[in-house]
């Protein structure tokens, strides 16, 4: 497969959607450009090298779900008498049972969601032209940039990683009362999580939009123009002043929001997480003794049975990253509220990079909700010995996915825009060597 050079003379950088010129073609595929106003690393279009590998991910993505699904997953032998479950199994026990809601979530976010992204992917290496994008049908060419869009909007929201991890949590609180067995389903849903971590590192519009279509280089704004040129919120193209639609993802050019949207599901979630604290979030029965506990509850639990590493994790995962994103995003909307200007670019740094951390750890909080799914399908001996999810886990989920929503309302570049002095347009983007790239903001 030919290497495609770089569709762009200029491009926004994609962190400040500052103009830099475009990285040369023919360098150093681990040499990383840097934005010369943020610092944040200009994302270079994959090379033949980097499509195989997202084609040989996704494959092994796509495979291992499939094969994992007649298989049996986890198995829990109880005084003489096994209990397993399959990974469609866990399903199935899920939608036609008490928790359809939890089935739904299950289907969605661990199975569903990657079986299409890898899916997506291998469609858009498929549908991608190998010389130049100008001789593509347009039909090709059309659902080229429909996979693009969605490649780069479901990537956040696939968690079979979050759930392997969350499945070994509820092992230890099981442990104890019975035989814990891994079935080859386990095996190759959780070499799936792996083959999905690179896969999804791929997968960002700054390495995918450019080899989808040319855009010319806009001209420079003069005496009777519309406006200075500006850039593309989705594909990150740099677009003439005055334009309607973006030449290459399609997509209407729109003024940077305020956070108005963003604060209402903030404050929402915030709501929401009072009650997801104070309901059940799982009732355990044994040997015709039902308990209810919330989440402080099962920490309590873990701690006091002698697991204090796993006990800890929940803590963190349940209670301190749902707070401290939701005060950050809250700090975030005061300093992206319109018209507030930045004293310097250092705070504008700053609320970048909170920015990522918000929206990259803010999906390790559904692990709660994935322990209650995995215990509620693999504990169910009836009255000896079941354990059942309570109103709690829906509203804990639901503070999750409105916290991950208002996090991709933000749009932190608006803040770089508002710098009363930046460098000059179509500036050189610096260099930072391999051996220190991994010191490099990203």
């Amino acid at each position: 497969m030919a290497a495609l050079p770089l569709a762009d003379t200029a491009l926004a950088c994609p962190h400040c959607h500052h103009r830099v010129a475009a990285p040369p073609q023919g360098s150093q595929a681990r040499t990383r450009w840097l934005c010369p106003r943020c610092g944040g690393a200009l994302g270079q279009a994959l090379d033949a090298s980097q499509r195989l590998a997202l084609g040989v991910w996704a494959g092994c993505t796509l495979v291992l779900l499939a094969l994992a699904q007649g298989l049996p997953f986890l198995s829990l032998t109880v005084l003489g008498e096994t209990n397993t479950v399959s990974v469609a199994g866990m399903a199935v026990h899920l939608l036609e049972g008490d928790y359809p809601v939890l089935g739904l979530i299950y289907v969605l976010f661990v199975e569903a969601l990657p079986l299409l992204l890898s899916a997506l992917a291998l469609a858009w290496l498929a549908l991608l032209p190998r010389t130049n994008t100008t001789s593509a049908p347009s039909w090709r060419q059309t659902a080229l940039v429909l996979v693009t869009h969605w490649l780069v909007r479901l990537r956040p929201w696939c968690m079979n990683d979050i759930f392997i991890v969350s499945v070994l949590v509820a092992l230890v609180k099981v442990v104890s009362y019975g035989q814990v067995g891994f079935g080859g389903g386990f095996v190759l849903v959780a070499l799936a999580a792996m083959a999905t971590l690179p896969l999804q590192l791929r997968i960002a519009p700054a390495r995918l939009w450019p080899l989808v279509a040319q855009v010319p280089e806009p001209p420079s704004s003069g005496p009777g123009s519309p406006g200075p040129a500006f850039a593309c919120r989705d594909c990150h193209a740099w677009l003439p002043a005055g334009s309607r639609r973006c030449p290459r993802c399609h997509s209407r050019p729109q003024r940077p929001r305020a956070p108005h949207a963003a604060l209402a599901l903030l404050l929402t979630s915030a709501l929401l997480y009072v009650p997801a604290n104070a309901l059940t979030m799982m009732s355990a029965t044994l040997a015709g003794n039902s308990k209810d506990t919330n989440i402080m509850e099962g920490v309590a639990v873990l701690w006091g049975t002698g697991s204090a590493p796993i006990a800890l994790i929940v803590f963190v995962a349940s209670i301190v990253i749902p707070i401290a994103k939701m005060l950050a995003l809250l700090w975030l909307c005061v300093q992206l509220w319109p018209e507030r200007v930045p004293r310097d670019a250092q705070r504008a740094h700053r609320v970048h990079q909170l920015h990522r951390w918000v929206e990259w750890i803010g999906r390790w909080s559904m692990m709660d909700v994935f322990v209650v799914i995995t215990l509620s399908a693999l504990v169910d001996r009836g009255a000896l010995m079941a354990v059942s999810p309570g109103w709690g886990s829906l509203w804990f989920a639901a503070v999750v996915w409105l916290t991950m929503w208002s996090a991709l309302l933000l749009q932190p570049h608006s803040l770089w825009q508002r710098l009363p002095k930046t460098p000059d347009p179509a500036a050189a983007p610096s260099v930072r060597p391999p051996s220190s790239a991994a010191s490099a903001p990203s």
